[in-house]
């Protein structure tokens, strides 16, 4: 639960309690950071933070989103619903995939 991740801005190193991020969305070359009470973008690649975001319980819903399973409060066909009513598109590929994950995400926890 005390799991902190560094991030590089423009403004110097920003660490970050990993369970505080709600998501990660890429816009224009930039990973936005969400989370529950800032947003904060920083340069990257979604593929290469997914590697290790990943085994905390995030789960790539969509090539432009990487959720934390313990925001999510439903998944839909098309959309994921945060619990703070935040809807993120899902991938028509995945919906099956994404409840399994969620699934044993929500048991192992």
């Amino acid at each position: 639960n005390n799991l902190m991740y560094v991030f590089s801005t423009l403004y110097g190193k920003k660490q970050v309690p990993v369970m505080q991020i709600k998501y990660i969305e890429v816009k224009s070359h930039k990973l936005h950071i969400h989370k529950i009470n800032e947003i904060f973008t920083v340069s990257g690649n979604l593929n290469d933070i997914e590697e290790i975001f990943n085994q905390y319980g995030f789960m790539k819903i969509h090539q432009s989103y990487l959720v934390n399973y313990r925001f999510i409060k439903l998944i839909k066909r098309t959309s994921v619903i945060l619990d703070d009513g935040t809807e993120l598109p899902l991938s028509r590929g995945r919906f099956e995939q994404i409840q399994i994950c969620y699934m044993r995400l929500s048991r192992e926890n």
